[in-house]
């Protein structure tokens, strides 16, 4: 009995730790959107313009056939996912965040921020006030 004890307290606390690192890497990607749409806002228009190019392209491979260019852009997704396509964008580009503390990060499935909790991005925006040093407003 006491083994059985021990081994659901010990899966409890495994379950605990692994969705915490879990929260910390949502709330990591989620800067990384916020973050793209405070360097997305200060482009020049032909920046904008080149960025918005590529991440519909990039929006389109993601899919894999699925659409052609042209059918289907970020314009008519969340707020959110646009800016996390724009910061994938600028990161391959090479434009740099130029926040303090702050480097850009690969996300694998971009499209899976959408889904993501109201207080985590909260918690995105506290952090990236205390943290970095920028004040982000998101729609």
């Amino acid at each position: 009995m006491l083994t059985i004890t021990i081994l659901i307290i010990s899966i409890v606390i495994i379950f605990l730790f692994l969705k915490s690192i879990s929260t910390a890497n949502k709330i990591t990607e989620i800067k990384v959107a916020f973050v793209g749409k405070y360097v997305f806002d200060n482009l020049s228009d032909n920046q904008k313009n080149n960025i918005i190019k590529l991440s519909n392209k990039r929006l389109i491979e993601g899919y894999r056939g699925i659409y052609k260019e042209g059918e289907i852009t970020l314009e008519n997704d969340a707020p959110i996912v646009r800016y996390m396509f724009y910061a994938l964008a600028m990161m391959e580009t090479g434009i740099e965040p130029g926040v303090k503390k702050f480097q850009w990060m690969y996300v694998r499935n971009p499209l899976k921020i959408r889904n993501y909790d109201e207080k985590l991005r909260d918690k995105a925006i506290d952090q990236l006030k205390k943290y970095h040093e920028i004040e982000v407003s998101f729609p």
